[in-house]
């Protein structure tokens, strides 16, 4: 594994592999089978919550991304045409499915949506500016994001990993105990014979 693999994340905690499960159970910390079967699970399920959480947020952001292009060639477009004298026909989107046709005579201004009701105006070049800026941030969040998830599903294989591992531990004990119990008995009926 590389160096920036290694990297620790901060916001996102490495499930420990338990190598062995014995002494594991034998330390303070574990809680016996139960305890360690109900926290492994616990910390299972939290990942899974995360993976998620992160899965929804790169879901919004990968829809976010071709609105920003599509908006920076429009802007691109105006800008190409502003110094032209005649207007600009275009249509744009009212809502899903619904557009609508519009002369827009050149300008050197633009509005901008940011959400919560609210629209700036930009220069061309400011909102070309700023939408440049959020669409590598977009990117990067979202380059983020996957790397995010690829740790996050590492650290769900292995939780599974120690909770299969422990329930066959815990299996096998019972059996060895079964086995255990039925072997005096099992010695002292010939004994009695005698």
């Amino acid at each position: 594994m590389s160096a920036e693999a290694e990297k620790p994340r901060t916001a996102i905690p490495k499930a420990v592999f338990i190598t062995d499960i014995e002494a594991f159970l034998a330390s303070n910390a574990s809680g016996g089978l139960e305890g360690a079967m109900e926290r492994f699970q616990t910390q299972h399920q939290q990942y899974k919550t995360l993976e998620a959480s992160l899965a929804q947020r790169k879901r919004t952001l990968i829809t976010k991304v071709p609105e920003m292009q599509s908006a920076l060639d429009a802007i691109a477009h105006l800008k190409e045409k502003q110094h032209d004298s005649e207007p600009i026909r275009t249509q744009f989107e009212l809502c899903d499915n619904l557009y609508a046709t519009a002369d827009i005579k050149p300008t050197s201004k633009v509005g901008l949506w940011l959400g919560a009701n609210v629209m700036l105006e930009y220069d061309i070049d400011e909102a070309q500016t700023l939408l440049q800026g959020n669409l590598q941030k977009a990117q990067r969040n979202s380059d983020q994001l996957g790397e995010d998830l690829g740790f996050v599903k590492e650290q769900l294989t292995t939780m599974e990993v120690n909770i299969a591992r422990l329930h066959n531990w815990g299996v096998a004990q019972k059996k060895k105990d079964k086995q255990n119990a039925a072997a005096p008995a099992s010695s002292a009926a010939p004994a009695a014979k005698k």
